[in-house]
């Protein structure tokens, strides 16, 4: 009887740890689910942090190319008014003296320069206004092609060697064509000027994922700090000297990709260059994050 007794207690106190081991292996697992869900959830929250800074800091960008473009406004109407009454007064005297010629010919000087400062004026100003798009297929070789024998005289010029390599298999995209051509332009002409002493400049075209097409645009100048390259598409940056630039080029770059539906992105390091990326998809959203 007491063997049998102590039997039973033995196969109860088995039962009971075999019970515990169960509960320890179900509570492990339970903890571990837990652990997981958390887990993803606080990555959750730090992909959401990250959105939502990257959103305040395009709308701080936004702000400030806002107030550049009121600044510019401002400064168009300011100078533009007595520009047009200078311009008139002047073409009075050119009336008034037709026939001296010095006269005319040194008003007809000044005329010129005025035309040219009321240009200046009008460009500053468009080059703040809001991009709108004049959508149509566009063959991306093509354009480099175009734009490269638009600089090559000046590449020449300033010893710049140019090389493109154009993936024949490129997809037509829908663009604004004149728009990306000012968006390579204005990286073009920031490479000319970190290599005042001679290099190289290329352009290549590759096809994407999910069909999309991309453009990198590469120079062999002096490159930017590590500093500067979060800043670079700020409106008002600039790491030129003082009146070699007006710190909007890059943001109107930016803002003309995004109103495409494209990203552009800057790799570079002192002494080895500078590289900009664009990525386009082949049709533009119908809801455009510029708007």
């Amino acid at each position: 009887r007491m063997l049998r007794q102590i039997g039973e207690a033995t196969s109860e106190r088995i039962s009971l740890i075999e019970r515990i081991n169960n509960f320890n292996d179900e509570l492990k697992s339970k903890v571990a689910k837990a652990t997981t869900a958390l887990t993803e959830r606080n990555q959750e929250l730090r992909d959401l942090n990250a959105r939502l800074l990257k959103m305040q800091l395009e709308l701080v960008h936004l702000e400030r190319l806002a107030v550049a473009g009121q600044l510019t406004a401002t400064f168009a109407h300011e100078v533009g008014t007595p520009l047009n009454l200078i311009s008139g007064h002047v073409q009075l005297l050119i009336e008034s003296f037709h026939d001296n010629d010095t006269i005319v010919r040194k008003l007809a000087l000044v005329q010129s320069q005025i035309r040219r400062l009321g240009e200046i004026v009008r460009r500053l100003l468009d080059a703040t206004r809001k991009p709108k798009l004049e959508l149509a297929p566009v063959n991306l070789n093509l354009l480099v092609q175009s734009v490269g024998a638009l600089i090559r005289p000046t590449l020449y010029a300033r010893q710049i060697q140019f090389l493109d390599h154009l993936d024949p298999e490129l997809p037509l995209i829908q663009a604004d064509q004149k728009q990306l051509e000012q968006v390579l332009l204005n990286l073009i002409n920031n490479s000319l000027d970190a290599m005042p002493n001679g290099g190289e400049l290329s352009i290549e075209t590759a096809s994407g994922p999910e069909h999309t097409a991309s453009i990198r645009i590469r120079d062999t100048g002096a490159g930017i700090p590590a500093e500067h390259l979060e800043r670079l598409f700020e409106p008002m940056f600039t790491t030129k000297e003082i009146g070699k630039g007006t710190g909007l080029g890059l943001s109107i770059c930016r803002a003309i990709i995004k109103e495409h539906g494209g990203e552009i992105a800057v790799k570079s390091s002192l002494g080895a260059g500078t590289t900009f990326s664009i990525l386009l998809p082949a049709e533009v959203p119908v809801l455009q994050p510029g708007a």
